[in-house]
């Protein structure tokens, strides 16, 4: 699986446009909203593009509910 670098995600508008960092049961992982409204994740499910726990987190955070 290749990492996406800088240089790739601006040639395609991905830019971040929101980051955030979130602490997670083995580490801090870095979660970023893109232009599109993706968002990604630096833990191993998250560069996976899957769901992740850190990527709900965030989104409910925005939405203004409780995380649980």
């Amino acid at each position: 699986m290749l990492k996406a670098t800088q240089q790739l995600m601006k040639e395609f508008g991905l830019t971040p446009i929101q980051s955030f960092e979130v602490k997670g049961r083995t580490g801090t992982y870095i979660v970023e909203i893109l232009k599109n409204n993706e968002m990604t994740c630096t833990c191993p499910a998250g560069s996976l593009n899957k769901e992740c726990r850190h990527k709900r987190i965030i989104r409910n955070t925005l939405k203004g509910e409780k995380y649980e």
